[in-house]
């Protein structure tokens, strides 16, 4: 059976189950749709607890039968260069999948914007996905819908592979049967209706992929069914004279009609094209690290999270609330620390500066709640203490607007007073506070009408001139007159 674009059909957006919105509200901020396709559509979402922008795609269980396969395939990857799975929410009738958002954009806006892409600039764009579909090859699964739209970019140029939608797990020799994709990328034997191997298919997406990307369009354009499949069976695209001899190469061998002469992905990547610079991803690791990190755990323990409950989602790999906060928080933390990123949220909220056992107990999340309790970080903005009251966490850049603890106020008194802020005395904390605005202004123009008087005193005394001008000119009430309108208001 034959499948179209998935591009083409959208669904009904998220107010059509009421439990279904309130379990995403709960913990996600909705903010538009990014997204659309023939079995669901994707939103763009902003994590509550941390302010960090994600993806949330919006699966509908009814008549799709590759949901399964997918949420299986999302949970399993771990490559620098595939999007990352924080979080999945099911209810009877959706599946949410929340993952990280590159920020980007995908590859064809890019490849749009430029007409086409330099040899130099294309290189290490590919060199990325091939490393991605390399390590995907290794773990057995086929991606089946390589293109452009599923190739998305970071504000710093990483790739990041998504969408496998289509994707499906293959052994060793298995084939398959499905044709499934974007016509314009099939492979021939998807076009002959016969057994194929995912990965060579994965192979022939990856030539035309780079074909658009370096050419500016698809190396087999038709405007029907069967002139594309004439197209694509000859095996006869135009290459441009400006193409390298080594990239030439490389197109040959990618876009080859017989599936057997396609080279593996790892040939491709010691391809002499690609030979030419370094490898850009590390190889990563399989398996999640035995002892969480200690820092995230403070903070997960600060936001309302049982540090034993994190530790059991992380080793386990439940992918709930608790693995998908820390996850967020792993991620931040690579890509710049806790503060603001190259989304432009909020500073992160970051642990208090020596939580005590009693504070920590009063935040454990109890065991029937799905959701941490609210904390400062969450709170509306009126419930918040004001930045006035925060002005010592400034060391913390991260650090949200909470009150100061005694502890703070004992440790800076044994470091001594800052330059920037005198040191308060211990206790008065929750009294920090600044002169209502009508003071403060009051104040102000008393001391400048002060100035004013003391200028012109003084210039009236050690300036004869002055005086003999003053005396010609003007008497002494409209001389009072007259100073009295100079006095500011």
């Amino acid at each position: 059976m034959v499948s179209e674009s998935r591009e083409e059909t959208a669904l009904p957006g998220l107010s059509s189950s009421s439990s279904d919105e309130e379990l995403l509200r709960a913990q996600y901020q909705v903010l538009r749709t990014i997204g659309q396709g023939s079995f669901g559509h994707v939103k763009l979402a902003k994590h509550l607890l941390t302010d960090a922008l994600v993806a949330v795609k919006v699966l509908k269980k009814q008549d799709n039968p590759f949901i399964t396969s997918e949420v299986d395939i999302m949970k399993s990857v771990d490559h620098p260069n595939v999007v990352k799975l924080f979080h999945v929410m099911e209810t009877d009738e959706r599946v949410y999948l929340v993952m990280e958002y590159p920020g980007g954009g995908d590859l064809l806006r890019h490849v749009l914007q430029v007409l086409k892409l330099q040899e130099e600039e294309a290189r290490p764009v590919f060199r990325q996905i091939v490393s991605a579909m390399h390590y995907c090859h290794e773990s057995g699964i086929a991606h089946r819908d390589l293109k452009l739209e599923n190739v998305l970019l970071d504000t710093r140029g990483t790739v990041k592979v998504c969408d496998f939608g289509l994707g499906t797990r293959v052994m060793l020799g298995e084939e398959l049967d499905s044709a499934c994709g974007t016509l314009p990328f099939w492979a021939p034997e998807l076009f002959q209706h016969q057994g194929y191997d995912g990965h060579k298919v994965d192979v022939w997406s990856l030539g035309v992929l780079l074909y658009c990307m370096v050419v500016g369009y698809l190396p087999f354009r038709a405007w029907t069914w069967g002139k594309l499949r004439k197209q694509v069976l000859s095996g006869r695209c135009r290459i441009p004279p400006h193409v390298s001899p080594e990239l030439q190469n490389l197109f040959t061998q990618l876009l080859a009609v017989d599936p057997e002469r396609r080279p593996t992905l790892e040939q491709v990547l010691g391809h002499p094209w690609l030979r030419q610079m370094e490898p850009v991803s590390p190889r990563p690791s399989r398996t999640p690290p035995q002892q969480p990190d200690a820092s995230i755990i403070k903070v997960m323990t600060y936001l309302g999270y049982d540090p034993q409950e994190v530790r059991d989602a992380l080793l386990g790999r439940t992918f709930n609330a608790a693995m998908g906060t820390y996850l967020i928080l792993l991620q931040q933390r690579e890509q710049g620390g806790y503060g603001p990123s190259h989304h432009g949220r909020r500073p992160l909220p970051g642990p208090p500066p020596c939580p005590s056992p009693a504070v920590a107990s009063s935040t454990v999340l109890p065991k029937t709640v799905s959701a941490p309790a609210c904390h400062p970080a969450t709170c509306p903005p009126a419930k918040r203490a004001r930045p006035e009251d925060c002005r010592k966490c400034s060391k913390f850049a991260s650090a949200p607007c909470i009150p100061i603890s005694p502890f703070t106020r004992s440790a800076e008194r044994e470091m001594g007073p800052t330059a920037a802020e005198p040191l308060l005395p211990s206790g008065q904390a929750s009294s920090l506070t600044t002169a209502p605005a009508g003071d403060h202004n009051q104040g102000w123009r008393n001391m400048k009408r002060r100035t004013v008087k003391c200028l012109r005193r003084l210039c009236c005394c050690c300036c004869p001139l002055a005086k003999r001008r003053s005396a010609r000119t003007a008497s002494p009430g409209r001389g009072e007159d007259r100073t009295r309108n100079l006095e500011p208001s």
